[in-house]
């Protein structure tokens, strides 16, 4: 309790020092008012984007976990981030579309790697009550790594066009 105290003292103190620089900055006139309203813009995006993470995110990560580049037809369905907490810990997953010809270089890619019929809802968005992606639409799944603090794992849909990606860092 008394570490969540300390650090909502610190969060209050850097911003009122934010308010009272800005309010300095604003005095300055047009120049002034403009540096506010950008820097400002600048730091609504720079959240959006850290909780919302671009498709080049989930590219990469595809990347990451699967360790085969991107699909050129690969267009993200659905995609689900956490914000990365203060050890830099997140999960990612996304669900992909990709053509047939895609689908079936990936299941052979899978097949090569001692995939098996999937059980159980895969691991790292299973906390996600809005991830909505059945156990039984799989095909094929792989658990690629669990080491140390990573879990990587993707799989293949049943309906020949979707590939999952899930990644987890504690």
């Amino acid at each position: 309790m008394e570490m969540l105290m300390i650090l909502f003292l610190i969060v209050i103190f850097i911003a009122v020092v934010a308010l009272f620089l800005g309010y300095l900055i604003w005095r300055l006139g047009v120049i002034g008012k403009i540096s506010i309203i950008l820097l400002g813009g600048a730091f609504i995006f720079l959240v959006y984007v850290a909780v919302f993470p671009f498709d080049d995110f989930y590219k990469e990560e595809f990347v990451n976990v699967t360790v085969t580049p991107f699909p050129a037809s690969g267009k993200i369905v659905k995609k689900y981030a956490t914000y990365p907490d203060f050890h830099g810990d997140y999960m990612s997953c996304a669900l992909i579309q990709v053509s047939e010809s895609d689908y079936q270089h990936l299941k052979t890619i899978l097949q090569q790697r001692d995939a098996k019929p999937a059980s159980g809802f895969p691991e790292v968005c299973e906390d996600n009550e809005s991830w909505n992606v059945m156990i039984s639409d799989y095909q094929l799944s792989v658990n690629q790594v669990q080491e140390g603090d990573e879990s990587k794992e993707w799989g293949i849909l049943k309906d020949n066009r979707m590939v999952y990606i899930g990644y987890s860092q504690w």
